[in-house]
């Protein structure tokens, strides 16, 4: 059964190369396609997801557009690769755009672009600025929530968590039958930092309109959440030696079947399947803090993409965004990425391993609060926060402490 799916996700930066010019002086037939190609601009596309999975997009992308070739590398902190390139000078192309790109001059205004009316209502939503303008389009949606082998949870008569108490319960359950509960590769952050927000977020999700007009603090909305969060820190579960640990790492031990759960989303999901065809897994959302309440998974639209505004390659740079517009090649993106569509028209089916969280998809149930931040650059922040959560996990603040930094970083970014 088809069904359109929300809010889902991948991060990207995309660069150009331009290419050599060839001296080819031979006729049509002797040409080689080596020297054919020296023509073209080659525009390097640097992605979390494997690059193997969009062979099928990348071959149509470059049929409709013969003169660019598109160069895909895989990298595994592409917010940071980025927010790197763009201090030396040397940033990509296409560039994930937030308010501190947009106050500094880094994104090109895309207001009036055509693709930009192709946008779904939510996606266009997501990335209008408050002028009105347009500095950045989805190129898909993502999210996640916590997977966990169904094997595992079937052989040890293990039902699906509901609350966050219930889920620590599993962790002691499956720590007595000698199984390991979780594994958190979060040598960045990341991991941790957006798995205490899907535990808050059922305390209450749309904080950031009231927090940036002044009305609200984090300290006042996700002390009950990260409270609760917190709990599995303390019970020893989840801890200082996940600091050491990389997505991959994590990926692997789950994928080995040496864990129980990881929380993960669906960009890496193909690549999963691929590794290990044979491991039948599931994802369910976040548990709640209490019985009753709507559980959540974390996703958004991936704050969007736009093109360098010093870039020398800004027609081939519209070119790629103009083509993942398109329900064709939006299509043909989200069957790679497992992603949702940001374009009108275009269906995706969920994948089983992931169904588990259809009915958060189908409800929208779905928050990044960092996508959502209109005054404070989204990227800067949530790297803030996930600074703050290791520290909160290595004992060195307390909730109340981690919440406080967070809001006088609000403030600061507010107020300069």
């Amino acid at each position: 059964m088809k069904k359109p799916v929300a809010l889902l996700s991948s991060c990207l930066i995309v660069f150009s190369v331009l290419s050599g010019c060839g001296n080819g002086s031979g006729s049509n037939d002797s040409t080689k396609p080596e020297e054919q190609d020296k023509n073209k601009v080659h525009i390097s596309f640097e992605t979390t997801h494997n690059p193997a999975l969009f062979a099928e997009f990348k071959a149509d992308f470059e049929k409709k557009n013969p003169n660019i070739i598109l160069d895909m590398t895989y990298i595994d902190d592409n917010n940071n690769n980025s927010a790197a390139k763009l201090a030396a000078g040397t940033a990509p192309d296409i560039i994930g755009v937030d308010a501190n790109r947009v106050k500094g001059g880094f994104a090109l205004d895309l207001t009036g672009q055509p693709f930009i009316d192709r946008l779904t209502d939510t996606a266009k939503l997501s990335v209008q600025e408050p002028d009105g303008k347009f500095y950045k389009v989805p190129l898909d949606t993502w999210f996640q929530g916590i997977m966990y082998n169904k094997k595992i949870f079937a052989e040890n008569n293990i039902e699906v968590p509901k609350t966050w108490d219930e889920f620590i319960k599993v962790c002691e359950k499956l720590k007595a039958a000698g199984i390991k509960p979780i594994s958190a590769g979060n040598k960045a952050g990341d991991v941790l930092g957006k798995e205490a927000i899907g535990v808050i977020l059922s305390t209450g999700a749309i904080n950031e309109p009231d927090i940036e007009a002044g009305k609200a603090t984090y300290s006042e909305r996700w002390k009950a959440g990260l409270t609760e969060w917190y709990k599995i820190v303390q019970a020893g579960y989840e801890g200082t030696d996940s600091f050491g640990m990389t997505v991959d790492d994590m990926i692997n031990e789950f994928l080995a079947g040496k864990v129980a759960m990881i929380d993960m989303g669906n960009w890496q999901v193909a690549d999963m399947h691929e590794k290990a065809p044979d491991l039948e897994f599931d994802t369910m959302p976040y548990p709640s803090v209490e019985a009753g309440q709507d559980r959540w998974i974390v996703g958004g639209s991936g704050g969007g993409f736009g093109v360098y505004a010093q870039s020398k390659h800004k027609e081939e740079a519209l070119a790629f965004l103009d083509y993942v517009m398109t329900p064709e090649g939006n299509a043909l993106y989200i069957k790679a990425s497992q992603g949702g569509p940001t374009v009108k028209g275009v269906e995706t089916e969920i994948d089983p391993s992931m169904s588990g969280v259809s009915d958060a998809l189908e409800a929208g149930r779905v928050y990044a609060p960092w996508e959502s931040l209109k005054k404070i650059g989204g990227g800067a922040f949530i790297r803030t926060w996930f600074k703050i959560n290791q520290e909160l996990i290595a004992g060195g603040k307390t909730v109340d402490q981690a919440l406080k930094e967070l809001d006088d970083y609000v403030a600061s970014q507010l107020n300069p």
